[in-house]
């Protein structure tokens, strides 16, 4: 079996050492608290199982940006690509049984000049493994 992204979360806040607690999102989705141009931060939290007798990967994370038209539909284009998460996953050894280990991408202030969706996808040696859109909207 190969090594699989096992969770993919957004976060809407810098992880702190320690329990993730609130930290998440609880919904697919973040919502701007001002109808004017601003900065957000934003992440992942990416979970890989990696199984005995798995070997080494290439973990990456794409956040892909596509703009809303005027009713909130999302443009089937992307406005922009950016590259989150870079990391390599590593073989665990003599273990028995899965191990997961978790990586952070963080993005302390990414920039909403219009509404727009965002678009993350973990991909394992350049194979998507799994995918979440948000949408960022600038009022509710």
């Amino acid at each position: 079996m190969p090594v699989r992204v096992a969770t993919l979360l957004v976060i809407d806040r810098q992880p702190v050492v320690g329990e993730w607690g609130e930290q998440t999102l609880s919904v697919p989705g973040a919502l701007l608290p001002l109808a004017t141009p601003g900065t957000i931060g934003i992440g992942v939290f990416v979970e890989v199982e990696v199984q005995p007798e798995d070997t080494a990967a290439q973990l990456d994370v794409w956040m892909y940006v596509r703009p809303l038209d005027e009713s909130l539909q999302v443009i089937d284009e992307v406005s922009e690509l950016v590259h989150v998460l870079e990391r390599d996953v590593t073989p665990i050894g003599e273990s028995a049984a899965a191990v997961y280990q978790s990586f952070i991408g963080w993005i302390p202030s990414y920039p909403v000049q219009e509404q727009q969706q965002l678009w993350l996808e973990a991909r394992l040696d350049n194979v998507m493994q799994t995918e979440r859109a948000v949408s960022l909207v600038s009022e509710i």
